[in-house]
């Protein structure tokens, strides 16, 4: 997973080069939160399940992990 998670934030440098740290930040988030979501439906997990109520607030902190980790290795 930690892989996905990581292409997800390339990819986000290579389409946005010029976007600032918070607005890759907001992509990348986007982009795990379909990776998780999509996951998680296909593990019959219901959109109501409150699961994904603490998913955000981790996946926003996972984003600007990878987001600060792929600006410092660029």
């Amino acid at each position: 997973m930690v892989t996905a998670f990581v292409g997800v934030g390339e990819k986000v440098f290579e389409d946005h080069p010029n976007a600032s740290f918070e607005e890759k930040t907001k992509l990348v988030e986007d982009g795990l939160s379909n990776i998780v979501t999509t996951h998680l439906v296909e593990h019959n997990i219901p959109s109501s399940h409150t699961v994904y109520k603490y998913l955000s607030l981790d996946l926003q902190v996972c984003a600007m992990g990878i987001v600060d980790y792929l600006s410092k290795s660029k």
